[in-house]
């Protein structure tokens, strides 16, 4: 029968890498991404003791929880955990299932949890790091956070939707949504995606037939287009409607990666801004 105890303690740095010295030799690879989540929590104040330990085996060495103090040294601040010592073996560590965003939002009794969650975290990379790098992604606190701040996200998502048959991306969807309501306000989104997810155009010249008909385009095709590029056809395609331009094809659309991400006309290079 093995005894183990659970205390808690708030650990700094210089104890945090005392315990990663005694690491166990097979545990699992340190995750960077990972890392970064925690750092970011902790250093911001968003590190909450939520019952979970720092695992400990009855030789003293560190069988789980590495990754919380990686991340308390490269936050270079003490955070409170509970620590418990005297666990048997690796083997029966991290046994239960990870509960995802979209699982917290169901929980909170809201409908579409998984399209918003997807929206969330590309909202927070859009306002918060450099959009070309799919490497660095929200905590669950951060996530909660934004959503708490701008609950209008809420909305951005479910029109932003409106166009899913035509992208095929929510990413896409929602972060162009966000970012037209962002600069432009919420009815003009509502107009714009609407306009976009009609089937009868009055006009061939309008920007938006143009990028209705690339995409619809795209989706049969051999060579599909990727994500980046599809986001800037969409982008270029409400810039154009907005400033009131008119085109016979599509050749205004045309994106490679070579090129700076497009923005629209008033929108500053990176995001609008949390507002």
């Amino acid at each position: 029968m093995h005894t183990i105890t659970v205390v808690t303690e708030t650990i700094t740095p210089k104890q945090a890498q005392k315990y990663l010295e005694r690491n166990v030799a097979n545990n699992r690879p340190i995750n960077d991404r990972h890392v970064a989540i925690l750092a970011r929590d902790i250093k911001s104040g968003n590190w909450v003791q939520n019952g979970e330990t720092i695992k400990l085996n009855e030789e003293g060495d560190l069988v789980d929880g590495q990754h919380r103090l990686v991340g308390c040294v490269k936050a270079d601040m003490p955070f409170t955990t509970s620590v418990a010592r005297g666990v048997p073996s690796l083997d029966d560590v991290d046994r239960g299932k990870p509960r995802t965003l979209s699982h917290i939002l169901s929980m909170r009794q809201m409908k579409n949890a998984v399209i918003i969650s997807v929206a969330i975290r590309t909202i927070w990379r859009w306002e918060n790091t450099n959009w070309r790098s799919a490497q660095i992604v929200p905590s669950t606190r951060e996530s909660l956070e934004i959503l708490d701040t701008y609950p209008i996200i809420k909305e951005v998502t479910r029109i932003g939707a409106r166009i899913r048959h035509i992208e095929g991306s929510s990413e896409i969807c929602s972060l162009v949504s966000w970012r037209l309501t962002q600069l432009a306000g919420l009815e003009t989104t509502r107009g714009v995606f609407e306009r976009l997810a009609q089937k009868n155009w009055d006009s061939l010249d309008d920007p938006l037939f143009r990028y209705h008909d690339m995409a619809m385009g795209a989706k049969v095709s051999m060579r599909k287009p990727g994500k980046l590029t599809r986001l800037n056809w969409l982008i270029r395609s409400i810039d154009a409607f907005m400033n009131g331009e008119t085109h016979s094809d599509g050749l205004f659309l045309r994106w490679n990666l070579s090129q700076e991400l497009r923005r629209l006309t008033g929108e500053p290079k990176q995001g609008v801004g949390l507002k």
